[in-house]
């Protein structure tokens, strides 16, 4: 796990990275640099896209159960924004995103809704362009902290006291924890029998 956080890192760098030619192209911006603000901001949304999926990733391998009920305690529209992004990414890999018109704004071209006859709204790039980056960072730093959490829990949990272990199953092989110290899975998800609800973090010391 540890080589994903490091890939995520340097990811997060670039995006930084990325963001900074883009304000400094947009600065002095002229028909000659068109290319330069195309490549950056292409690059800026692929690594947008890949911190937030590496992120979630970890979280999830961590704690399924708190990225689950991290997605559901969001907005409709803050999911709706992360099928956005992808959807942005997946359409510029084959196609142009970008409108310019006469004005010399940037703006979004509708994008194909995936799976849907319906396109999304124009949008302005430079408004969204900061407003994703925001949205990036946050998503991105709130699955990591579920990650950092979920870790220090885990590490904890092979010390589970409860004296009921042997009517406990393991969510990850599906065996029965008859012995703590012998048992190799993650005990952080383990759950009853009848898998009604996983074991109270309060079972822990």
């Amino acid at each position: 796990m540890q080589n994903y956080i490091d890939i995520l890192n340097i990811k997060r760098k670039s995006l930084a990275y990325h963001y900074e030619q883009i304000e400094a192209c947009l600065r002095d911006f002229s028909s000659d640099h068109l290319h330069v603000l195309i490549g950056e901001s292409s690059a800026l949304m692929e690594t947008i896209n890949s911190c937030i999926e590496i992120s979630r990733m970890c979280a999830y391998k961590q704690s399924p159960v708190d990225v689950r009920a991290y997605m559901e305690s969001q907005d409709e529209s803050l999911r709706t924004e992360l099928k956005y992004i992808q959807q942005w990414v997946e359409t510029n890999r084959k196609d142009n995103v970008f409108l310019f018109p006469d004005q010399g704004e940037i703006y979004i071209k509708p994008l194909r809704v995936k799976n849907k006859l319906e396109y999304t709204d124009q949008r302005e790039w430079i408004p969204y362009l900061r407003e994703v980056r925001e949205l990036a960072e946050k998503i991105t730093q709130d699955f990591m902290d579920i990650y950092a959490n979920s870790t220090v829990h885990y590490d904890q949990s092979w010390r589970t006291m409860d004296i009921h272990r042997s009517s406990f199953t393991c969510r990850e092989c599906g065996a029965f924890v008859t012995g703590i110290l012998s048992h190799i899975g993650n005990l952080s998800s383990i759950a009853l029998k009848d898998r009604e609800s996983y074991l109270p973090r309060l079972s822990y010391v």
